[in-house]
């Protein structure tokens, strides 16, 4: 199912329920936003690409496509 931004935010709130801040460095390497709650776990995040949000959470990959 294919929703808007807005929406799909939304969902990302629902599903990494925590505080997230930009990575900087890491987005300006991959050439798009990446998105991590550092106390949490580094490894834990989320990649704005465009056409969808993708969430990685405990070892586990989660796409939202957007419309």
């Amino acid at each position: 199912m294919e929703m808007t931004r807005e929406q799909a935010w939304l969902e990302v709130n629902k599903i990494f329920p925590t505080d997230y801040e930009k990575d900087y460095m890491a987005s300006e390497r991959a050439g798009y936003d990446i998105y991590r709650h550092y106390s949490m776990n580094y490894y834990n995040y989320i990649c704005d690409l465009g056409n969808r949000l993708e969430i990685s959470i405990f070892k586990k990959v989660i796409n939202i496509w957007i419309k």
